[in-house]
């Protein structure tokens, strides 16, 4: 390994004490720019909600999360609709080049390798069967059905870090998006951003440190911060 490749201090200070890596399937193992939105949940659904122009649609978790307080039967009736569109995305999308080597740099580095999302976790699993990349990986953590604590990334990650009976500063948050890296803010969670097809470096940068890519968080995984 190239010894004049030096880790910034800041990308070594979010890595330094992780024991989990925790990677965004929608914005670090795969890219899914073009995710159904969730107008198309809505559209398909039995009935209209009551506060229909009020929902939050910019995120699955949060329209499920608004109809489950508000309306539990339009709930049930979203999530597996939801699953569905989801399901088809995961199984065409785009693997992020560098995916393999991260994980197997995680395992040489005995760092327990997580797949977590906002989206289903039967739809994650599969996308990742797809690629031959299931069985790499220690754990796939994402939506189950209207569990208010798989809803999000954020709390999948929180979830993930109390089964594994850490502090959630042992879980390193890798994503791609700028909102998951802003709701992690104050979860205690280390996080890191890789720009991966969905915001660029500088809007990543506002919430978290940045890696160029899979390859240089790998080579920061290695160092522990210090050189390469």
């Amino acid at each position: 390994m190239d010894s004049s490749i030096r880790v910034r201090p800041h990308v070594a200070r979010a890595v330094a004490n992780a024991q989990h890596v925790l990677l965004d399937f929608d914005g670090v193992c795969f890219s899914m720019p073009d995710r159904r939105p969730p107008w198309e949940v809505l559209y398909a659904l039995p009935r209209r909600p009551a506060d229909f122009y009020r929902i939050p649609t910019y995120g699955v978790p949060y329209l499920l999360g608004h109809l489950a307080a508000h309306e539990p039967d339009l709930a049930e009736a979203a999530e597996p609709i939801a699953s569905a569109l989801e399901l088809d995305a995961a199984r065409t999308a785009r693997m992020a080049r560098g995916l393999p080597a991260l994980l197997d740099t995680c395992a040489a580095r005995r760092l327990g390798a997580w797949v977590v999302g906002d989206l289903a976790e039967t739809a994650m699993r599969a996308g990742l069967r797809a690629h031959g990349l299931e069985r790499r990986v220690v754990e796939i953590a994402g939506r189950q059905g209207l569990d208010g604590d798989t809803l999000g990334v954020v709390n999948v990650s929180l979830r993930a870090a109390r089964l594994l009976n850490v502090e959630p500063a042992r879980c390193l948050l890798v994503s791609g998006r700028s909102s998951v890296l802003r709701a992690a803010t104050s979860s205690g969670l280390a996080v890191l951003g890789v720009p991966s097809g969905h915001d660029i470096r500088k809007w990543l940068s506002h919430d978290a440190p940045v890696v160029t890519n899979l390859e240089r968080l790998g080579q920061a995984l290695t160092a522990r911060g210090g050189k390469v």
